[in-house]
């Protein structure tokens, strides 16, 4: 029993490290940033309901990513993240990055 329950923690940790980093709300067109939290997030307030929908993967994966949502978006904190480099490519730790702003920011 104590194998299968690693095996399945092993399998629920690749798959929200996976989804971690695909699974994201766009929010620049033509960049890699994200709103680090899947689509269905914004719309619902954090709530991740739709009148015939609950997205539980979707909750599941924000709520890996930071300890809880904000009460209302916008009101305490925003957070933006990237997974990916300027080519799409995944961040690697080996390598160095230069972050550049945009005017105004």
């Amino acid at each position: 029993m104590a194998t299968l329950l690693k095996a399945a923690a092993a399998e629920a940790h690749a798959w929200l490290m996976d989804k971690a980093a695909t699974d994201t709300t766009p929010w620049w067109a033509e960049s890699q940033w994200v709103v680090p939290s899947p689509p269905i997030t914004v719309p619902t307030e954090f709530k991740w309901e739709m009148p015939t929908y609950f997205g539980v993967d979707a909750r599941g994966v924000a709520l890996s990513q930071y300890f809880c949502p904000t009460a209302k978006l916008g009101t305490g904190s925003f957070y933006f993240g990237t997974f990916h480099d300027h080519g799409g490519e995944p961040l690697e730790g080996a390598r160095n990055y230069r972050l550049r702003e945009c005017p105004g920011a």
